[in-house]
């Protein structure tokens, strides 16, 4: 994030439960390690970030980690904080967020994969986006 914010960072990286458990299981680390012998150096690169479980958070996992995602934006990207500000509040206040947990998920998700290639406004509602997403949606809670 302080180098650029150039890959989504999925949310289950900053609920309660990953980052006490990162702090706690050295496993988790997100480094790779590269030894070259016959150089003798050693390299670190980041693992690729997981977006396993992700379209399955909690609101409460959800709400968890977008007060840390918040602060990430605060602290390297001060510009883009009102307007981030703004998607999170406009799904946290939805009124049929309760109802629609799955598909709003899936439409937060989208939007922060988007803004790592996309020129696109957060603060705005992308409807494209949503309708794009309402037919997995409804084909779901129908089989459900």
């Amino acid at each position: 994030m302080a180098s650029g914010w150039r890959e989504h960072i999925p949310l289950t990286y900053l609920t309660d439960s990953y980052c006490s458990c990162s702090t706690l299981d050295p496993d988790i680390n997100q480094e790779l390690l590269t030894v070259n012998t016959t150089a003798g150096i050693v390299t670190t690169t980041s693992k690729p970030l997981s977006s396993d479980g992700e379209a399955h958070l909690s609101f409460r996992e959800w709400s968890e980690a977008w007060k840390r995602h918040l602060h990430l934006i605060q602290d390297h990207h001060l510009d883009e904080h009102n307007s981030w500000s703004i998607h999170h509040n406009h799904i946290r206040d939805a009124e049929d967020c309760n109802t629609k947990w799955s598909l709003w998920l899936a439409y937060d998700i989208e939007i922060c994969r988007r803004s790592c290639s996309d020129p696109l406004d957060p603060a705005v509602f992308q409807v494209n986006i949503w309708q794009d997403l309402q037919p997995d949606f409804i084909m779901r809670q129908t089989m459900e």
